[in-house]
């Protein structure tokens, strides 16, 4: 089906990605052009359909940014809220402005009920040598994703070459990002310039204290999800990091009835490796336990009841038993947990990293489940109210579901809460 463009290309949109801000009649519709409009009166918008023969239009933003690089490049992003969707229904849309309109895509306003499917992966670049992205794509076009989490290190590195690195990754992940929501958490590479590129090529739920996406929540059918920002540990911000506490703090509470709650961070509280020691640098353990600046994240999730967490940042795909400060809550089923004590991890720095860890030399913790050589994404599948779902799906075709695994609980359990 096509809609045919309105419009002559002379400013051309790119880069073209969705997000979902937790509302399921609305999706946020974000994009790039290389310059600006030519005329005052120019404003982005969106023509948005089910059947093309109503085409509503949804005008929206434009921001001016400006790349610190040598050649001091300024680009345009573009930023169309959808609103009035059919939860559930399909979507046909091209995005841009007078001056030009994109090609047709389509997406599925998100759901109220039922069954959520979400790909999860850190460490994502198009320069990799090998990548999750056909797998990726194949889920995508083959309707089992209703959003993604790319939990950072986002194309190694947005800003390089004036910036050009970042648009050459935006253009690369078009196909699945214009069709998917494409939320993300920032990593190690993406604090450069003051997360400029981060800040300004991703549009993330608001927080109510910072413009910078680095946390942020939202509900989607019986799940919460929150996502979190590592970067503040390591970039001295420690007024942003006791903000973001108090944030979260309040966040769990106020979302403590919803039967799943899952986080999303770059990088890991805890980690096996090749020494014993191993995750016990402060790297790990400032996020975990704080210290005189920082405060700590490990308990505040643990209390919050949150039921599992997704980590990036170490190349390679990690499972984890039940944990808590250090210790481990071995299960007689480790591909099957029930009524958890504390949050399930699972670390996945595999997405598409520039240098993949060997886990055959791996020195295994007590609390690992299982470390894969693959590349590639988890599949979290939100079944209802009882139970969840993982899955590993390598990067290589037929993209089989590896490391299967169930968590299932009581209603009304959460970790850390009891029933």
């Amino acid at each position: 089906m096509n809609i045919p463009n309105e419009a002559a290309t002379t400013n051309p949109p790119e880069q073209i990605h969705l997000s979902y801000h937790g509302k399921p009649q609305e999706m946020v519709v974000q994009w790039i052009t290389q310059k600006n409009f030519d005329k005052k009166t120019t404003v982005p918008y969106v023509i948005y359909t089910t059947d093309l023969k109503n085409k509503p239009r949804a005008f929206g933003a434009t921001e001016k940014w400006t790349d610190d690089g040598k050649s001091a490049i300024s680009r345009f992003t573009h930023t169309v809220v959808l609103t009035d969707l059919i939860p559930g229904a399909t979507y046909y849309y091209n995005a841009g402005s007078d001056e030009g309109m994109s090609k047709t895509f389509e997406f599925k306003a998100m759901p109220t009920e039922g069954k959520i499917r979400a790909a999860v992966f850190g460490d994502f670049s198009q320069v990799a040598p090998v990548t999750g992205y056909d797998a990726l794509l194949n889920y995508t076009e083959s309707n089992l994703l209703d959003i993604i989490f790319h939990i950072g290190d986002i194309a190694y590195d947005m800003d390089a070459s004036n910036g050009k690195h970042g648009d050459d990754f935006m253009k690369w992940i078009e196909p699945i990002a214009a069709r998917v929501p494409y939320m993300v958490v920032a990593g190690n590479h993406d604090g450069n310039q003051d997360f400029l590129h981060y800040k300004n090529r991703f549009s993330m739920p608001p927080n109510g204290y910072y413009d910078d996406n680095q946390f942020w929540s939202f509900d989607l059918g019986i799940s919460h999800f929150v996502g979190l920002s590592s970067e503040y540990y390591f970039l001295d911000k420690s007024t942003e990091a006791k903000t973001q506490l108090t944030w979260l703090q309040a966040d769990l509470q106020k979302n403590l009835k919803k039967p799943w709650t899952f986080y999303f961070i770059h990088r890991p509280m805890y980690c096996s490796g090749k020494k014993k020691t191993t995750c016990d640098e402060e790297e790990f353990t400032i996020t975990r336990n704080g210290d005189s600046k920082f405060p700590g994240l490990e308990t505040p999730l643990f209390v919050g009841g949150v039921d599992m967490g997704f980590w990036g940042h170490r190349h390679t795909y990690e499972r984890f038993y039940p944990l808590y400060q250090d210790r481990t809550y071995v299960q007689k089923d480790a591909n099957n947990f029930h009524d958890s004590p504390t949050p399930i991890y699972l670390m996945n720095g595999a997405g598409g990293p520039l240098d993949h860890e060997d886990t055959a030399s791996l020195v295994p913790k007590p609390f690992s489940v299982t470390r894969l050589p693959d590349i590639g994404f988890i599949y979290l599948e939100i079944e209802n109210e009882t139970t969840v779902k993982t899955s590993f799906i390598p990067s290589i075709s037929p993209f089989t579901p590896i490391d299967r695994f169930s968590l299932t609980k009581t209603a009304g359990y959460k970790p850390g809460q009891g029933k």
